[in-house]
């Protein structure tokens, strides 16, 4: 996953396009239709706008906005991080789709190992 700020007046509906620098990284934790967890060593503020662009395997890079609705200190690998959670907003209902089909092929893929190793 990778975020960049926004200021809380940009434009919605402006493109992005592969030349867009996101300079934050972040490590996903947990994702659903509504929103993602992530971990990063870049601090973020309750009140930012964010614009994440995370790459889903097998499916194409998603771009959204997103709001900070619980933030945490977390130690990892002896570092100080902060744990994000973040709740989508104005995201497109194939984005959406996308991220739920997404969840549902991992889980097949992890109850099919879960089954296999029995």
């Amino acid at each position: 996953l990778e975020f960049r700020k926004l200021p809380d007046d940009s434009d919605p509906d402006e493109e992005n396009n592969e030349t867009t620098v996101y300079p934050g990284i972040g490590h996903t934790v947990n994702i659903s239709g509504g929103g993602v967890l992530f971990i990063t060593k870049y601090e973020i503020k309750m009140e930012e706008l964010l614009e994440l662009r995370m790459n889903l395997p097998k499916r194409r890079n998603l771009i959204t906005r997103a709001r900070p609705v619980r933030i945490e200190p977390v130690e990892m690998y002896g570092e100080k991080r902060h744990a994000v959670a973040v709740c989508f907003e104005g995201i497109k209902e194939s984005d959406r789709d996308a991220i739920v089909a997404f969840i549902f092929e991992r889980q097949r893929e992890l109850l099919k190992r879960g089954l296999d190793r029995r």
